[in-house]
């Protein structure tokens, strides 16, 4: 009896040890596209179109801590609102992939009639 119980306090501990690092994970990523977001953001408010060379190897810097599925969705073209557009894009797939079971929808559904 006092065996099945360590086992099981053994099992519910190690769900709890994975679960937390996903959610350290998550948040690791988010924080990361929050910082890129905000310098973008900034560029954009000062009305500036272009991302310059340094700013757009320091981002891609910035992003090789993420795993490469989502990598792949920055747009470094050079424009900034391309840029802006795909980090958004970045994070709804982590959104998406933190919580399946939400229906996102196109964001046409999500305005009121």
């Amino acid at each position: 009896m006092i065996d099945q119980t360590n086992v099981r306090i053994g099992l519910a501990t190690d769900e709890l040890r994975r679960r937390r690092a996903r959610e350290q994970k998550f948040d690791r990523l988010l924080r990361l596209t929050d910082v890129v977001l905000w310098q973008l953001e900034e560029m954009n408010r000062d009305g500036v179109a272009h991302v310059s060379d340094r700013r757009q190897a320091a981002i891609v810097d910035r992003l090789a801590a993420m795993p490469e599925s989502l990598r792949r969705l920055y747009c470094a073209d050079g424009s900034v609102q391309s840029a802006l557009d795909s980090l958004f894009e970045m994070q709804q797939a982590l959104f998406k992939a933190r919580h399946p079971e939400f229906d996102y929808g196109e964001s046409e559904e999500l305005e009121p009639d």
